[in-house]
């Protein structure tokens, strides 16, 4: 295993003061599966005293102290540094109640979570004590000892294993996955941020619609408004998955952007809540793209999601089933295009293309050869920008002072201005600044 400069500096030097030093965890795991490693923690025989002493020399935290950790700041990294432990009993399905320092590598490792994790390099050799390495070989997540005791000690290994399942396209040992069916209630006590934290990684995960899917349950404890959509058949001719295998295909079908990811797991959940049967025998969703979006709002909100990742995630819901461009326009369609740029602006306007096509992949056993509806929007709106095309009114040739030297104050300047810019969109009139000046004076005129 090739270590970085500073994570060899660490070993290097906790080794050469005589202690035992490994790196442990992630960074080990990645570099057997052959995963990129920025990561590196260590584990040591060192106390936090004696790790203090040895890094007087860099900037050090000591948040975790009392667990044995000491964060070291080597250039631009910081890593962790945690002396050997044995954790106590956990009151809260979370924290050891009190930590003992031990000697033993092996006492410390016993404590963690999976086997795949446990697996530490001293800079010199691998040390394997519970089968991580055939682990990850077979691409199996498996508690250390009894997986009902790792998840009662700390729920959140719950979500931990159906992350790593997730990242690592990897399945659950038999027993471990049955512990995490049957403590998957104890979710409800750990804090929404964590939850959030690791629901983040599952949707951003290679293997999300294999974890989403197995594990659909357990989502369901944090994220209850999803269980309606569990098997529940659509009824059209253009479905044909339930409403949760849809939603989580088209997951997989997004690219690993948080907002998109997150857009699309709850773009259709609010299908059921919509759904009837036509005369044509046929199911209906009419108004699900509003239901999905006050739902989601619902469930990022008590997630504790940022406001601005909120508002984003809820425009792409509301807007994925609306065209961009009506079915029946007539070419030249650059004007529409450019209106739904005014409308959400650049990056958001990809972002909604690329919810479209994931949407429309995900709808059929086949997916349809034929994508074309967004990468033609996704065409003209590449030459809009290439030409640096009008579309709000940062571009238009005319400004506010150009309207408030008309004679007009207030509230006026602005719809003046909207007004010019709606000519511009629409291809009326050039966006050039005489003529804008003209029909401003028309406009504020006849008003």
């Amino acid at each position: 295993m090739v270590l970085s400069e500073n994570a060899r500096l660490i070993l290097t030097r906790l080794r050469s003061a005589g202690y035992e030093a490994q790196v442990v965890g992630g960074a080990v795991r990645n570099f057997i599966l052959g995963i990129p490693v920025n990561d590196y923690d260590f584990t040591t025989s060192a106390s936090p005293d004696e790790i203090l002493a040895l890094f007087s020399d860099y900037r050090v935290f000591t948040a975790g102290i009392k667990h044995g950790t000491v964060s070291v700041a080597v250039g631009k990294e910081v890593h962790e540094i945690t002396t050997y432990r044995s954790d106590g009993k956990y009151s809260d399905h979370r924290h050891p109640k009190k930590v003992a320092f031990v000697s033993s590598l092996e006492e410390d490792l016993k404590r963690r979570d999976f086997t795949v994790n446990a697996i530490c390099f001293d800079g010199e050799k691998i040390t394997d004590i519970f089968g991580g390495m055939r682990d990850c070989e077979n691409g199996i997540i498996r508690c250390i000892g009894d997986p009902f005791e790792r998840f009662d000690e700390d729920a959140l290994r719950i979500l931990r294993a159906v992350r790593f399942a997730s990242e690592l396209s990897f399945t659950l040992e038999e027993n471990t996955k049955n512990a995490v069916f049957a403590r998957k209630r104890l979710l409800l006590g750990v804090s929404v941020e964590r939850v959030r934290e690791e629901f983040n990684k599952i949707l951003l995960g290679g293997g999300c619609e294999g974890a989403l899917a197995s594990f659909r349950e357990v989502i369901a404890v944090f994220i209850p408004e999803i269980s309606v959509c569990f098997d529940f058949k659509q009824r059209t001719a253009y479905h044909d998955f339930d409403v949760y295998a849809h939603l989580i295909k088209t997951v997989a079908a997004s690219p690993a952007v948080l907002e998109l990811r997150l857009a699309a797991f709850f773009h259709d959940i609010g299908k059921p809540h919509c759904f009837f049967m036509g005369d044509d025998g046929a199911g209906h969703f009419y108004g699900h793209p509003k239901k999905s979006r006050d739902i989601a709002e619902e469930v990022m909100k008590r997630l504790k999601y940022p406001k601005s990742l909120i508002g984003e995630v809820l425009t792409l819901v509301e807007y994925h089933d609306a065209p961009v461009v009506p079915k029946d326009a007539p070419a030249p369609k650059d004007k529409y295009v450019l209106r739904a740029l005014n409308r959400f602006g650049e990056d958001t306007l990809r972002k909604l293309l690329a919810l479209k096509r994931a949407d429309n992949f995900a709808k059929k056993t086949t997916p349809p050869d034929n994508l074309s509806e967004a990468e033609e929007i996704e065409k003209i709106l590449d030459a809009l920008i290439e030409k640096k095309a009008c579309f709000g009114l940062k571009d238009l040739k005319v400004n506010g002072g150009d309207v408030l030297a008309l004679g007009v104050r207030g509230k006026v300047v602005g719809e003046t201005l909207e007004y010019l810019l709606s000519l511009v969109i629409s291809g009326e009139k050039p966006n050039d600044r005489e003529i804008l000046i003209s029909e401003a004076r028309i406009y504020i005129e006849n008003r």
